[in-house]
């Protein structure tokens, strides 16, 4: 397998963004598919990989963010339910039984994306706000009007409806 360099410029620095950024397990992965990349790598593209402007820095993100991020790949892999104590923007406390669907991140904070059961409706909650997260026994199935798909789709639509006239 050959890449140009941009390709590999591409991959190793979203290697080392998903290093920088997420918990130990999903960085440890990513810094052994560097190593497995720069391996096979002739010696002319590697050194040009080294010698990369590109640099990412760690935000340091605190263990119990790791460890909830970890918790959350989890539970939305094997669609379980998580119980959630969370405290908003305006540091209000709740308690709340989610259904994950997926996590963005948003250059310095994560969010999960998951269906409220309190709310009946989707919810974003920051990684940073999370007080508490334990997973439940309790599984939870995705569908047409209840999956990451679509709650991109209402939010694509909401933006859209905004811009136009």
């Amino acid at each position: 397998m050959m890449f140009s360099l941009e390709e590999l410029t591409a991959l190793l620095l979203g290697s080392k963004m998903v290093s920088a950024w997420t918990d130990p397990t999903l960085s440890s992965h990513a810094k052994a598919a560097m190593e497995k990349i720069e391996a096979v790598l002739p010696s002319q593209l590697k050194q040009l990989s080294e010698q990369s402007p590109y640099l990412v820095a760690s935000f340091n993100h605190g263990a119990q963010q790791q460890a909830f991020s970890e918790l959350l790949r989890d539970a939305i892999n094997a669609h379980y339910c998580v119980e959630l104590q969370y405290q908003d923007a305006n540091e209000a406390h709740s308690q709340r039984i989610i259904e994950p669907l997926g996590m963005v991140y948003w250059g310095g904070k994560w969010t999960l994306v998951a269906y409220c059961q309190l709310r009946n409706d989707y919810r974003e909650f920051r990684l940073d706000r999370m007080l508490h997260l334990s997973a439940t026994t309790t599984a939870f199935a995705t569908c047409g009007n209840k999956n990451l798909e679509h709650y991109v789709a209402l939010v694509r639509a909401k933006y859209a409806s905004q811009t136009t006239p």
